[in-house]
């Protein structure tokens, strides 16, 4: 995990006696890393750290640490140095937790005070494998459980503001989402560079949402989303065995959206640049008010431009769709 870096003890030494005074210091410098190294644990886009300068320290120091925000926590230091970390973690109980990791990785360089500034990190990867989340979204907020207060404190707490952000790789990740209507199951895998996402390959199984307004049997859903240059192109699909809303009924239906849109900006959230969406669903059968439809198949295309935040929306775009269905029952009518 941590970069190689020279032995001090292996290297040759000089003898001449007007370098020495430069060799200790060197030597003390490096010692001085090593004995002050941060241990970072880190989880999807929020995490926290502790200092330690051994692993059996550096993991008690980080369970203390989160004790005193009442948050179980067990933490497994396999190595650790002035270079990199390298261990897993678990946030709440042993059978219910509320975060864990299998594996987590970090690469970061330390710099010293008597290196003439501040002591301070510089992150430069995170490699995060098997986490496992549980979270909760209520309709209009996500929140995670007893880690939100650690979560908040993170997010309101002074930093230096920095351009991008390490490299990040999240492998066989799984979240537990609560919702208002059921347990939804995410898996998935992502990687994310300057704090711009790359890669996300993600999958929801097959549940089942229900409320008084809407009723979802799903079998299944996926997303796949690319960044190529300053562009993201979006795959995801929808397997619905059935759909059951105030004004509208679906069985049997294949939902696919492919788009290819600006890259957003997270922190604004807002785009502006071209636009290329396709929406197309097939289903055996739809029902809006008192007309039914039988083997629909619909297709929209939006193409243009889109400018503005997400909230307010703002596009000038051309819209064409076009649909069809093997029969069609409506009151007094009935074709095929």
């Amino acid at each position: 995990m941590a970069e190689p870096h020279a032995d001090p003890d292996s290297a040759p030494k000089t003898a001449k006696p007007k370098r020495g005074l430069r060799l200790d210091k060197a030597a003390l410098a490096d010692a001085g890393l090593e004995a002050v190294s941060f241990a970072m644990m880190a989880f999807i886009a929020l995490g926290f750290s502790a200092y330690s300068g051994r692993r059996e320290i550096s993991r008690a120091l980080a369970e203390a640490w989160l004790a005193e925000r009442g948050i179980e926590g067990l933490i497994s230091v396999e190595s650790l140095d002035a270079s990199g970390f390298a261990g897993s973690i678990r946030l709440g109980p042993a059978n219910d937790p509320y975060f864990s990791a299998k594996r987590i990785e970090v690469a970061y360089d330390l710099t010293a005070p008597w290196s003439g500034g501040p002591f301070a990190i510089d992150t430069r990867a995170v490699r995060i494998t098997s986490p496992r989340l549980r979270a909760r979204y209520d309709g209009t907020r996500l929140t995670f459980g007893k880690l939100q207060p650690l979560i908040d404190e993170a997010l309101k707490s002074p930093g230096e503001e920095k351009q991008g952000g390490p490299a990040v790789l999240v492998e066989d990740a799984r979240v537990t989402l609560d919702t208002p209507g059921g347990v939804a199951r995410l898996t998935g895998d992502a990687s994310l560079d300057d704090g711009q996402l790359l890669r996300l390959d993600a999958a929801v199984a097959a549940m089942r949402y229900a409320t008084d307004d809407l009723q979802v049997e799903l079998r299944g859903a996926a997303l796949r989303a690319r960044k190529r240059g300053d562009r993201l192109t979006v795959d995801a699909r929808a397997d619905v065995e059935g759909l059951d809303a105030e004004q509208i009924d679906l069985e049997e239906a294949d939902a696919r959206l492919e788009a290819d849109v600006a890259y957003p900006d997270l922190k604004r959230l807002a785009a502006t640049g071209p636009a290329d969406v396709k929406l197309s669903i097939k289903a055996q059968g739809l029902r809006a008010g008192e007309t039914s439809l039988a083997d629909v198949e619909t297709r929209l295309t939006l193409a243009g431009l889109v400018a503005g935040d997400f909230k307010k929306g703002g596009a000038a775009a051309r819209v064409s769709g076009q649909a069809r269905a093997g029969r069609l029952v409506a009151p007094g009518v009935e074709a095929r």
